[in-house]
């Protein structure tokens, strides 16, 4: 298969084939190292083209290719984040968790992503931070990089950095469940913008922790600004409330 199939493959509409298609570019960059240098010079010309779904492919062979090279990384990312497409910036979030979580470019980029309107890279960033604080070696949760990150969004008057926090609490939560304990602190602090991400993140985890989720919801009186958002997500999990 040529190039230019590849591309076609890597452009297309139907994600089986995309899928293929980084299949392919895996396959012949991991060859040989000359064989990545060459995909490379493609990858640098596809990162421009007129579809927004080969730049997608594009940006997730450089995940796959390129993550221990934090420069190609970042060089990517900086065309990524900026490009009109969702589909695009959400490739973006995906590949940077690659990056170390110290890394001086890394938190900027994510303040950029989280601000975005669509709420799927809000998700994808979510799970972007989840995936790099889970690879931290502290044992205290709240203590890992970028645990202030998700606090400070949970803080944020930009509802988009709110969700992009819920989002990554109900990622870590997965593996780690004193994210709940977490909520339920924040569910008896006295700030609004705090109190909507837990409740958000709460309409994320409540299917799968019922009890704690329902517990964590009876703390907190839905005041001006939580009512809508505090009665939608009830209704959404139809929980009863202790009266």
């Amino acid at each position: 298969m040529d190039a230019e199939e590849i591309r076609a493959l890597g452009g297309n509409s139907k994600a089986e084939l995309r899928t293929r298609a980084l299949k392919i570019i895996k396959m012949v960059g991991k060859a040989h190292p000359s064989a990545k240098k060459r995909v490379l010079t493609l990858l640098e010309k596809w990162i421009t083209d007129n579809n927004p779904y080969l730049r997608r492919t594009t940006l997730l062979a450089i995940g796959d290719l390129f993550k221990k090279n934090s420069d190609i990384l970042l060089k990517f990312s900086e065309i990524g984040i900026k490009d009109t497409s969702w589909e695009v910036r959400m490739a973006t979030a995906k590949i940077l968790e690659h990056l170390p979580a110290k890394h001086r470019r890394l938190q900027e980029m994510i303040q950029i992503l989280a601000k975005d309107k669509t709420t799927i890279v809000n998700r994808s960033v979510g799970d972007m931070l989840a995936k790099i604080i889970r690879k931290s070696k502290k044992k205290q949760l709240i203590k890992r990089p970028l645990m202030g990150l998700i606090k400070e969004f949970a803080q944020s008057d930009d509802k988009n950095e709110r969700k992009t926090a819920a989002f990554a609490l109900r990622a870590i939560e997965r593996k780690n469940k004193e994210i709940l304990d977490v909520l339920n602190e924040w569910s008896k602090e006295n700030d609004t913008n705090l109190k909507w991400t837990c409740i958000y993140a709460c309409k994320l985890l409540g299917k799968k922790r019922p009890i704690e989720v329902s517990n964590i919801l009876n703390n907190i009186t839905p005041e001006k600004g939580l009512d809508r958002i505090f009665n939608k997500t009830l209704k959404e999990l139809e929980y009863p409330l202790k009266g």
